[in-house]
């Protein structure tokens, strides 16, 4: 697939999930109060983090890589799922700690455990949607991606409009999880088998370290203010907070997100040509801020509408 035609089926993705995201936050603010959002911010904060470990870079290693893709491909599986089980495991034994020392909220326990759930689903998926990343296949991802946000909605809001509260985020996200593990396994023409290259993995590992390293800093970017804000300001402050943050995201990532994978898969297709890589990419970097300086003082001097 060309990167135009990658690029396209990229923004479909994100127009759809944009349009559908949107609605289903604001029909969902009317719902909920800002305790609601803040006990699942918390949550999703070191479900996020944990992410940095379980993942441990292989998505990014297998796009990259040019050797085995098969063998590769099995080797990311089972460390990817090999770690994800792990974490799980310990993200449900310190959620009592998390919740009482961090967040000082005894109501993100419960919804940490429960949510560690998302940990095993996304495991058992990165691969295949990497795999399709570097296939430039995001017409197939287009449809996942689809079906994955529109779920979380028919969900999330009539058990809101019931009154589950926080619950109903809960469900909403953990319902698209299952989705997304359905569609990827049934579509995808990759399949996992019980086959694990030493050699390939050690290969994988050490670009991976980077990558996770690379991972570990973007979560403290993300995530260091909510983090100081739901310490010390408690739940109610951090769910006011990333409403707000929430529409910037939206904003940034309808116009942004789609490049980021389909450049990500472009460069790792010339990895050894620097020069070429180098003139892209300051091609890129002047398009976005030539783009979202204009527009984050748009959304400042709009903040009251």
């Amino acid at each position: 697939m060309s990167i135009k035609h990658a690029l396209k089926w990229s923004f479909l993705s994100e127009i759809a999930s944009k349009a559908i995201q949107p609605l289903v936050f604001v029909i969902l603010a009317r719902l909920l109060t800002p305790e609601d959002y803040g006990v699942v911010a918390a949550a999703i904060m070191v479900i996020s983090f944990s992410q940095i470990f379980w993942d441990a870079g292989m998505s990014k290693a297998i796009i990259q890589f040019q050797g085995d893709r098969t063998a590769a491909a099995n080797a990311a599986f089972w460390i990817n799922n090999v770690l994800g089980a792990v974490v799980a495991g310990v993200v449900v034994v310190i959620s009592g700690i998390v919740a009482d020392k961090i967040f000082h909220d005894p109501r993100v326990e419960l919804v940490l455990q429960v949510m560690a759930l998302q940990v095993v689903l996304s495991a058992l998926v990165s691969i295949h949607t990497a795999l399709l990343q570097k296939d430039m296949r995001f017409k197939h991802l287009f449809w996942v991606r689809l079906a994955t946000v529109v779920i979380p909605g028919l969900v999330s809001i009539p058990l809101a409009w019931y009154g589950m509260g926080y619950w109903a985020l809960v469900a909403g996200t953990l319902a698209g999880q299952v989705m997304q593990v359905a569609i990827l396994w049934e579509t995808s023409p990759w399949k996992p088998c019980f086959s694990f290259d030493v050699t390939i993995a050690k290969q994988l590992a050490r670009f991976g370290g980077w990558v996770a390293a690379t991972g570990l800093l973007a979560w403290f970017y993300l995530w260091a203010d909510s983090l100081i804000v739901g310490m010390y300001l408690g739940s109610h402050e951090l769910g006011l907070y990333r409403t707000g943050n929430a529409f910037v995201m939206m904003v940034f990532g309808f116009l942004f997100g789609p490049l980021m994978p389909v450049l990500y898969s472009h460069f790792s297709g010339m990895q050894h040509d620097r020069e070429k890589i180098r003139e892209t990419l300051s091609k890129v970097i002047k398009i976005i801020t030539f783009i979202s300086i204009p527009l984050g003082v748009f959304i400042f001097a709009n903040a009251d509408f």
